[in-house]
Parts: structure tokens; C-alpha cells; sequence
């Protein structure tokens, strides 16, 4: 996560003095950030890029992302790349085929958005976990089960992030693809089918 980390150091609130070097900050964080600005003051920012870049290191629980998120991280990554790469055009039209791809290949409802997307399901499956620990704190097998839910996120996290890596290839070398949409289609059925299996083996002992 260097383009959080680069980010959050720029911006920190100590950083900022008053006078002339504050207003300066405060109007580069406007021009760099014209459409986060809208919604976040530089404190805002800041500590939401920070929650961001520790859920990043949080291994084994789910954290979801919404559209303001998306759109920090979007932000911070036009700057980011601005500043390593000045020649690279952020909105290189390979980008929208590349989403469009991307869309052909995977059920965004499916996966992310939808009442029975997998993302929803685990986040339920986690704040169900969070809660039992906290009125049962010794329930037996306990640990078992999250060892599983974390084998199921983490799988579904693989092939995502994977479908998502070799698509980037399609578009940018000009590869084959090699992912067949029924197919991971089928996956996301079994990573929900795994899902319930073992939250409903492990609620029914108890």
C-alpha cells in the first residue's frame, strides 16, 4: 500500500502549521483531491486513509469497502502515479475495455454488490463470529470455525484477485484469457455453498 502510506505522511494534521505554509496544504490537498475534498476536510482524509491502510493488514477478517473508500483510494492513486510515473495517463482508454471486461467475466452482484453476493455473506458470517465471541467467549470449536471462514475468504479473495490480475494482461501485453465466466461463476456458487455448510455445521452444535 505505498500510495496510502506516501498520502497519509503528506498529509498528516501535524504537519500542517498555520499561516502561509497551512494554506498552502490545505489548497494543494483541494487541487489534488477536487472531488474528495467535496465530502472530507484534510483531517477526514487522513484518517480515513489510515483506517484503510490498517484493515490492509488486518489478515482474516473482511472489511468492505464503500463507495466513498473507493473513492479515496482512487484519488490517492491518480496522485500516487502522478508522482512516480508523470508520463503514465491515468485515463488510458485500455482502462474502461479493461472494466468492461471485467464485467463480462465476473457477476459484480454476485460477488459484490447483490443481496446474495459472496462479499455480503462472509461480512455476515465474520459480524455473526464477533458477536458469539462476545456472549460465548469459551464456545467450543470455536477456533476451528474461524480457521475455516478464513480458508473460505481467503479463496474467494484468490480467484478474485486473480480473474482481476490475468484480465489486466488481456489488456495491457494482449494475453488470452484463460477464465471461462461459467466457470467462475460455478466457483462463486461453491465458495457460497462452503460458506453455509460450514456456518450452519458449526451454529447447529450450539
Amino acid at each position: 500500500m505505498p500510495a496510502l502510506i506516501l498520502m497519509v505522511e503528506v498529509y498528516q494534521p501535524h504537519h500542517v502549521l498555520t499561516g502561509k505554509e497551512g494554506a498552502d496544504r490545505e489548497e494543494s490537498y483541494s487541487d489534488g483531491y477536487q472531488l474528495s475534498a467535496k465530502f472530507f476536510s484534510r483531517e477526514e482524509f487522513v484518517k480515513i486513509l489510515g483506517s484503510l491502510f490498517e484493515a490492509s493488514d488486518d489478515n482474516g477478517t473482511l472489511h468492505q469497502l464503500t463507495d466513498y473508500h473507493w473513492l479515496l483510494l482512487y484519488e490517492s492513486l491518480k496522485v500516487y502515479t502522478g508522482v512516480r510515473n508523470p508520463d503514465y495517463d491515468f485515463l488510458d482508454p485500455r482502462l474502461s475495455e479493461f472494466y468492461e471486461g471485467l464485467r463480462n467475466k465476473v457477476s459484480l452482484d454476485g460477488w459484490i454488490h447483490g443481496l446474495e453476493a459472496v462479499t455480503q455473506h462472509l461480512g455476515c458470517a465474520w459480524h455473526e463470529v464477533a458477536i458469539m465471541e462476545r456472549l460465548f467467549p469459551s464456545l467450543p470449536g470455536m477456533r476451528t470455525y474461524q480457521e475455516e471462514l478464513w480458508r473460505i475468504t481467503k479463496g474467494s479473495n484468490d480467484l478474485l484477485l486473480n480473474v482481476v490480475k490475468d484480465l489486466s494482461y488481456v489488456y495491457s501485453d494482449g494475453r488470452e484469457s484463460r477464465w471461462d465466466p461459467a466457470a467462475i461463476e460455478n466457483s462463486r456458487k461453491q465458495v457460497l455453498e462452503d460458506l453455509l455448510a460450514a456456518r450452519d455445521a458449526f451454529v447447529f452444535r450450539h
